[in-house]
């Protein structure tokens, strides 16, 4: 067993591995992810795992752990296990949110202030006195009152159900497990709204999503293209890699140039891939550790090489490359994942138009009783109102309505089987005998029905959840308790977001020559899935993420080309079906403006991260 667990934000890992440091020269050994993360076992388990085997949880709070949902299940398990939580405050804030709550009756450390290895001995002597008679508290810092809790107590009917309720005891924990955790999607406080965990339940099993390859099962369209069948899971990427000669680290070495700039189009593959799944703003918040993470090994996430440009030098002091691959999209999503699991990154997801149906088995445990019906319309209406409140569809089963011969299958589908067991028990004062309904097992799945992918398995009943006086009520909680197991950030995590093919006709470009400059000007932009130039008048075959053609052709392309060239010489003339028509103002034609499409830096580069654009942006500028 270690001395303490060390819970905290990502943003705030090197100041929480000095203090680990410190504390580990004080003989205090200590649990920190990933560090101790043993190898072949699953993030969540270790976890779990981590935070059981600790006497204490040290957490190191700030406005980031204030913020993080993954901070706050670590948390709320040590708290449900009775380890004594020790807070460290490297920023001068207040803990917010349910982290007030688990802590509210504890004393902190105050180690804001330079250095803060300095602030720090009373935590070690608050961790050597743990569980010695009268051992003292931290330190006192006055935290604000607890908040009250508007939960009524649940009161026990008589000894009697509560010792016959306990072989069907409820244990309801929330740990990094259950799906609203596992959302790393999903997006924490302030970040990620969307997402928000809404207290999941322990699981037997964690099955982390970077561990499954894809499957071969044929999913929904996600794009393509006419050239190439595509298999379930990948999509047809273009893109255009960017590189500045003059970049010190090449030493005028115009081959390692060439090199880089083909480098950067195969992570540009894969970055549109990742603005499929997060939102814009989170995905150029934690760049750098996209870069690190993702990026750097984007060679992993190509199928095959459809076409690779040679890498050009252009007017506007860059060396160009374009490509166009076949990329694994779902080996990126689960990526994605098991690095917002493994680093504490919460993404705020796009919002997808994911269906779900629901199913709920609710079964008698005593086999000398009628059985009841096997589905209760009861529990799957309530946890259909959990799933609208999303703003998602709730999608019939195959055979509970009729159907077409088009019609389209879920995307999702919650399976439950509750076993429930009736007890009576007579009251010796009246004689009276009272029944009621408790619950002796459960088992929650949600199972991806594009690739037949277990995503979520729960075979542990909610904690302390009582009886309850007939089943109708049993069956009402069973449906909120099953529902809260899911957030929307969890379906959004998983939600395979397809494309759409658009034909974008511009007309009034003055030469043939334009009509190709833009062909890399809208492989340089990150909404653009794909881009194929049909024919040198101006008409291009796009792959654009699902949602309105026309807007994101005005928000992601137009805008961005009228802000490099200055002033508005595209604009957006109709749509119709597949097609979406943009003009080019005559204005515009002339030889100054004309030349700013290829002297003035490519018009993604404007709405790109810092760490990429800045830098590639003064070169331009320079020109």
């Amino acid at each position: 067993m270690t001395d303490v667990f060390v819970s905290y934000a990502s943003p705030d890992r090197d100041l929480a591995f000095r203090i680990v440091a410190y504390l580990e020269k004080e003989n205090i050994a200590c649990w920190v992810a990933p560090r101790d993360v043993p190898p072949g076992l699953e993030y969540g388990d270790a976890i779990l795992r981590g935070i059981e085997q600790s006497r204490a949880c040290v957490l190191v709070l700030s406005e980031h752990s204030n913020d993080s949902q993954f901070v706050r299940k670590e948390v709320e398990r040590a708290v449900s296990k009775s380890k004594p939580v020790l807070p460290v405050r490297i920023r001068e804030v207040s803990p917010s949110g349910s982290i007030e709550f688990f802590i509210s009756s504890s004393q902190w450390i105050d180690a804001w202030k330079s250095p803060m290895e300095q602030h720090l001995p009373p935590l070690v002597a608050a961790i050597k006195a743990i569980g010695q008679p009268g051992a003292a508290h931290v330190r006192s810092s006055t935290l604000p009152p607890p908040r009250r809790s508007n939960m009524p107590l649940i009161a026990g009917i008589s000894a009697a159900f509560i010792a016959a309720g306990a072989a069907g005891a409820w244990w309801y924990s929330s740990n990094s497990n259950s799906p609203a955790a596992r959302a790393a999607s999903a997006g924490t406080g302030a970040e990620a709204a969307s997402a928000s965990a809404p207290g999941g339940i322990a699981q037997a099993t964690y099955q982390p999503d970077g561990k499954s390859p894809a499957a071969a099962t044929p999913t929904r369209a996600a794009g393509g293209g006419a050239d190439s069948a595509q298999e379930a899971g990948t999509m047809i990427i273009s893109a255009l890699g960017l590189a500045d000669p003059k970049d010190p680290k090449f030493n005028g070495d115009a081959a390692a140039a060439n090199a880089e700039a083909r480098a950067d189009a195969k992570r540009q593959l894969v970055e549109k891939v990742l603005a499929l799944y997060v939102e814009k703003t989170s995905l150029d918040k934690n760049y750098s550790a996209i870069e690190q993470k993702l990026l750097s090994r984007a060679g992993g996430f190509i199928k095959t090489v459809i076409q690779e440009g040679a890498p050009t030098a252009g007017k506007d002091g860059l060396i160009e490359a374009d490509t166009r691959a076949v990329i694994k999209i779902r080996d990126v999503q689960k990526s994605l994942n098991q690095m917002s699991k493994e680093d504490r990154i919460d993404f705020i997801r796009n919002n997808g138009d994911p269906k779900i149906s629901i199913a709920m088995a609710i079964r008698n445990a005593d086999t000398a009783q009628e059985l009841p019906a096997a589905r209760s319309q009861l529990a799957e209406n309530v946890i259909k109102e959990r799933i609208k409140s999303f703003g998602f569809r709730v999608w019939a089963l195959q055979g509970d309505a009729p159907t077409g011969p088009n019609a389209k299958v879920a995307d999702f589908h919650v399976q439950g089987e509750v076993k429930v067991k009736q007890l009576s028990a007579k009251l010796a004062a009246s004689g009276i005998t009272i029944t009621k309904t408790i619950v002796t097992s459960w088992t929650v799945k949600a199972i991806d029905k594009a690739t037949g992918e277990e995503i979520y398995l729960n075979t542990l009943s909610p904690k302390a959840q009582g009886s309850w006086a007939n089943e109708d009520q049993a069956l009402l909680d069973i449906g909120r308790l099953v529902g809260e197991e899911f957030s929307k950030g969890f379906f959004l995590q998983h939600f395979n977001f397809g494309a759409q093919k658009t034909n974008l006709n511009i007309t009034g470009l003055p030469d043939a020559a334009s009509a190709k400059v833009l062909l890399k000007e809208l492989r340089g932009i990150r909404q653009v899935l794909d881009t194929q130039l049909v024919a040198d008048s101006g008409k291009y075959q796009l792959q654009l993420a699902e949602g309105s053609a026309p807007d994101i052709v005005q928000e992601a392309v137009i805008k961005p080309l009228n802000a490099k060239l200055g002033q508005a010489c595209f604009a957006l003339a109709g749509a119709s079906g597949s097609e979406v028509n943009v003009t080019f103002a005559p204005a515009c034609s002339e030889a100054a403006v004309r030349a700013k499409l290829e002297t003035a830096p490519p018009a993604g580069l404007l709405s790109a991260p810092e760490s990429r654009g800045k830098a590639l942006l003064k070169t331009a500028a320079r020109i």
